[in-house]
């Protein structure tokens, strides 16, 4: 008997929004990928060498999500994703005799405890292929999440009970499956397996599988490490842009917030979007599987939180588009009226200077019936009070223009 566990890791390899394996010219990444890692401890997927017609085999995938895996010994396998994302896959031999519960801790304790040994070699893995891959291929533009270095947190770990059709048959290990599925959303899964009619239970967090065929064992291995990866994805970049909006709204700093946003956007869409591709080039029997397994996850649910954060960050992009344009529509009153009222001034301080020029010299009125009567009147002003009459007429009208302004 064996368990194989899968726990989510953080990882700061992130690729660009729309550079997926499913891409036709992803090949010159995975060629970068394969000079830059050794073959003895990396394995590159989607190699350009490797490329086949699609659905020629239905019993198999035309292409898989991972960048590569990185497998520092026998027990450990981690499966790197283009996401900022990586699953890592620790096989347990010679599990302890015990109940559900001990085996449940003893697995997630002896898991942190072997990636926590490789961790710092899994670091500097992910900086090698990072520079070894192209800079346009790499999420680093604006609105990108700075570097940071990876930290080991592991806030999840799944568990898989692999047993063999002759252990299936002892009493103990049939009571072990029974405690094994007890508090999933299948336990009556328990009576069928150890009556021999089923050969897997895959729902919730606690898996069991029968090895009766080692391809087929593969297959469902496989099954549920994608599973993860998706919620996992969903689940991060949910909270990253939870973060984000409650950011947006609290800080002024609002060119920063909207790179953000549409960045944060980006990446949800383009997971769902990486979600469905997938679906569909996925064998049938896989993908039944994969819904399955999220469907006990509710991944539904957390992808429509995913949905409502999107809508959420869109309409906070639309505000803070909307208030940029509202300032630069004030900015440009501004400068309007500034010069409307500059203009004010202008005009009475020029009718000023061409009445007392006109006065004084009675010859500019040869073509006049005689003397304007407008003209001599503000000839006869004082200069102080037709500048602080003017500036009384500017008070005015930029009264007039913040009551219109504000009625609108």
């Amino acid at each position: 008997m064996r368990i194989i566990t899968y726990a989510p890791l953080k990882t700061d390899l992130r690729l660009a929004p729309g550079v997926t394996p499913s891409l036709d010219s992803f090949g010159s990444i995975t060629a970068a990928l394969r000079a830059g890692l050794p073959g003895d401890a990396f394995t590159v997927l989607n190699l350009p060498e490797n490329a086949r017609r699609a659905y020629a085999v239905l019993s198999e995938d035309v292409w898989d999500l991972r960048l590569f895996v990185w497998h520092p010994d026998d027990t450990i396998r981690i499966h790197v994703y283009p996401g900022a994302l990586a699953i890592a896959e620790v096989t347990l031999d010679d599990v302890p005799a015990g109940t559900a519960s001990e085996l449940e801790r003893w697995s997630q304790d002896e898991t942190e405890a072997r990636l926590c040994a490789h961790f710092d070699a899994f670091r500097a893995a992910l900086d090698r292929a990072r520079q070894a891959l192209p800079d346009y291929a790499l999420d680093t533009g604006r609105g990108a999440a700075p570097e940071r270095e990876v930290d080991f947190d592991i806030t999840r770990i799944s568990r898989t009970l692999l047993v063999t059709p002759q252990e299936r048959a002892e009493p103990a290990v049939q009571a072990l499956v029974t405690d094994w599925l007890a508090a999933t959303i299948r336990p009556f899964d328990a009576d069928a397996i150890n009556a021999g009619t089923l050969d897997m239970s895959m729902s919730w967090v606690n898996y069991v599988i029968v090895d009766v065929d080692a391809a087929r064992t593969r297959e469902f291995t496989a099954t549920m490490r994608i599973a993860q990866y998706f919620w996992s994805a969903q689940e991060w970049l949910n909270a990253e842009t939870q973060a984000i909006i409650a950011g947006a709204r609290t800080r002024g700093r609002t060119r920063t917030a909207e790179a953000r946003l549409t960045a944060s956007r980006s990446r949800m869409q383009m997971l769902q979007v990486e979600y469905n591709a997938l679906r569909s080039v996925l064998s049938r029997a896989k993908e039944a599987r994969l819904q399955e397994i999220l469907s006990g996850w509710s991944y539904d649910t957390l992808a429509a939180n995913g949905a409502l954060l999107v809508e959420m960050s869109s309409n906070r992009l639309s505000e803070i588009a909307a208030r940029r344009a509202d300032r630069s529509s004030l900015f440009t009153d501004m400068i309007l009226v500034g010069i409307g009222l500059f203009a004010v001034l202008d005009v009475l301080v020029g009718l000023l200077a061409f009445s007392r020029e006109i006065n004084a010299r009675p010859a500019l009125q040869y073509t006049d019936s005689g003397v304007s009567q407008v003209l001599s009147v503000f000839a006869d002003l004082n200069t102080d009070t037709t500048l602080f009459g003017g500036g009384f007429v500017v008070l005015v009208l930029l009264g007039v223009y913040l009551v219109a302004r504000k009625a609108k």
